[in-house]
């Protein structure tokens, strides 16, 4: 196998996706996401509060601004066993909710990231958006450097979309800042429980909910950029460590590599990375070792 085939999208699937951020109405995209889509909020929340999983999470949110914690009632709200989650609960929140990496926290996103990253061969992660009513909306207009499915999962949310001159959807780039566009045309997209909505990467956007009823949804993120970025940093990383711990005085000898493959592996193990998860993580360590045998870098 060449050693570069990772890093190569599955770009017929890319093709696929729609020029503009738009409902998914349609498509293998939507029968993946959909059909694990059932979570139980309660279980869901309290693990999310209770349980040190590694990268997930809470941030708290108040009008677009990221705030402490501690100044949200998210924790005594749904942080013991007998809190039900209930519409009314929810809307006592006095803060927006962002809780990261939760395919860690249940099996179904999980399931729908793992099928996500074979159909585009790109790390796949989700997080999940709370918000209690249109006054405590959570991120403010900004852009994301991946591609975005966000399933509804209860109530609506209104999506804004930032256009240029021309009506073409406007993307970030590094003179312009989100900041800078809050008095240029828009248009709105509404999305429902159990919508899907595509943004495309870098489309700058802000969402909030419609009138004072709450809104979750799920937002899937294809890392398009993480791919390359993530072989860069497996190899800074093991070349550190390597000279560090057997050669500090002499460059990488690939013939000593095989004799240290643990500690290849212990290292990616702890790469904070996305959560790039487990297969694609150990193709990262065989093209990484191979790529390192033959002498090449980056």
């Amino acid at each position: 196998m060449n050693s570069y085939t990772t890093l190569n999208y599955k770009q017929d699937n890319f093709n696929k996706l729609p020029p503009c951020t738009t409902k998914i109405e349609s498509s293998d995209i939507k029968q993946s996401i959909q059909k694990n889509s059932e979570i139980n909020l309660k279980e869901f929340f309290f693990d999310a509060i209770t349980k040190n999983y590694k990268n997930v999470k809470i941030q708290a949110y108040k009008n677009g601004h990221k705030c402490e914690l501690v100044k949200s009632n998210f924790i005594s709200l749904f942080g013991k066993k007998e809190n039900n989650v209930e519409l009314q609960n929810i809307q006592e929140l006095n803060t927006s909710i962002r809780i990261t990496n939760v395919q860690k926290l249940n099996r179904n996103i999980q399931a729908t990231c793992n099928e996500l990253m074979t159909m585009f061969e790109v790390p796949v992660s989700c997080n999940m958006y709370i918000s209690p009513n249109n006054s405590l909306n959570g991120l403010g207009i900004h852009s994301d450097e991946q591609i975005t499915f966000a399933l509804q999962l209860l109530g609506s949310k209104k999506w804004f979309i930032y256009l240029d001159t021309d009506g073409e959807e406007l993307k970030r780039d590094n003179s312009l800042l989100p900041e800078n566009h809050t008095n240029l045309k828009r248009k709105e997209i509404i999305i429902k429980q159990g919508d899907i909505l595509y943004v495309p990467f870098n489309v700058i956007h802000k969402a909030e909910c419609i009138d004072n009823f709450c809104s979750i949804h799920l937002s899937f993120a294809l890392n398009i950029s993480s791919n390359i970025q993530a072989y860069r940093y497996l190899f800074k990383l093991i070349s550190e460590e390597f000279e560090k711990k057997h050669v500090p005085h002499s460059p990488l000898d690939a013939s000593h590599i095989e004799n240290f493959f643990n500690d290849f592996k212990e290292i990616s193990n702890n790469l904070d990375y996305n959560s790039i998860g487990e297969e694609f993580r150990n193709e990262l360590i065989i093209n990484s070792l191979s790529l390192l045998k033959s002498g090449r870098n980056y």
